[in-house]
């Protein structure tokens, strides 16, 4: 509860006791990569009275809620990040702004910046790996898919999962969030 209390804090910029849109759409984009629109969805989920401001027991509901909504997920992994949440805020991260899963441009994309491809594997290889992650029907990964991808493409290296993980940490959580003004992000009533 404490932690949940300093990330609260964090929020609070002018330490009114409230939670504004804007001061917390201020943190979740120097967090990760969230749209307005994510932000106005977040928001009023958590500003259960409607006020416009979000308490801290409102804030502490949400966080400790069953909010399985994927970019309820995304801000909770934002907010609450530690160690164990790096990947799959890098996950979030690489799929960019508004999204929550990831095509295959994005899989190909990570790869080449985390420095992955080489000769026992190559670009197309990311592709073969992807086709085979999201089955028949689907056109993006989960979050829940991505450690198979990741455990596929240490496989193709050969080298330890591990490796091929904290390669994608040093780029999916290093990429700065989006310069995205907070024109149009008001508290949703």
């Amino acid at each position: 509860r404490e932690h949940v209390k300093n990330i609260f804090r964090q929020c609070d910029k002018n330490g009114d006791g409230g939670i504004s849109v804007d001061e917390l759409a201020t943190l979740l984009k120097a967090l990760g990569r969230f749209q307005t629109n994510e932000i106005k969805m977040i928001f009023s989920r958590m500003d259960t009275n409607g006020d416009g401001v979000i308490q801290f027991d409102e804030f502490v509901d949400w966080i400790f809620g069953a909010n399985r909504q994927e970019s309820f997920v995304k801000a909770k992994v934002a907010l609450l990040q530690d160690d164990s949440d790096a990947f799959q805020m890098a996950f979030y991260n690489i799929c960019g702004a508004g999204q929550t899963e990831m095509d295959g441009k994005s899989l190909t994309r990570l790869c080449k910046e985390a420095d992955l491809f080489d000769k026992s594997f190559p670009p197309g290889e990311a592709d073969v790996i992807f086709r085979k992650a999201i089955g028949n029907g689907r056109t993006k990964v989960t979050f829940d898919q991505f450690p198979e991808v990741v455990r596929a493409i240490a496989e193709r290296k050969a080298v330890p999962f591990e490796e091929v993980r904290k390669a994608i940490l040093r780029c999916g959580v290093s990429q700065p969030p989006p310069r995205i003004g907070l024109a149009g992000v008001t508290a949703a009533k």
